[in-house]
């Protein structure tokens, strides 16, 4: 819990504002979380981001468009200007899907918060690669 707290406030403080600040008002937020987070998690994370940020207008991808499973599908189905996201497969997708679409890292904004709960991860393959896929998508993306 105390984990998800911690980590929710430094998204919101070291993340959001920055992915808000390049928005205009009248963009719409499509907010797409990993299929294996609980939806319950997702709609508190949501409303907690209504609440802090209460003119931004923000879509659950997950909630109201479910059949959207995976990244790719949200790009092919809707118009998206700009993508925020940690490295991934899915920046590399983004691009070929489409070339237009912006691209924003915040990778490195991450990972000091990690390195501090590095002793609690089950998983930490994805931190491990994160110098080899910065170099490899480096040029893909623009840095938060």
């Amino acid at each position: 819990d105390f984990l998800i707290k911690d980590y929710t406030n430094f998204f919101f403080n070291n993340i959001l504002n920055r992915v808000f600040s390049k928005n205009n008002k009248q963009d719409i937020l499509l907010f797409k979380f990993r299929n294996n987070i609980p939806i319950n998690f997702q709609i508190n994370i949501i409303k907690l981001i209504k609440k802090k940020f209460p003119k931004k207008k923000i879509i659950l991808v997950n909630k109201t468009f479910p059949e959207l499973k995976t990244l790719e599908s949200v790009i092919l189905n809707f118009k998206i200007k700009k993508y925020f996201t940690t490295f991934s497969s899915s920046v590399y997708l983004g691009k070929i899907l489409n070339k237009k679409i912006a691209i924003y890292d915040y990778t490195f904004r991450t990972r000091e918060f990690w390195k501090k709960y590095w002793h609690l991860m089950k998983t930490k393959n994805n931190y491990n690669n994160y110098p080899h896929a910065i170099k490899l998508y480096k040029n893909l993306t623009y840095t938060l």
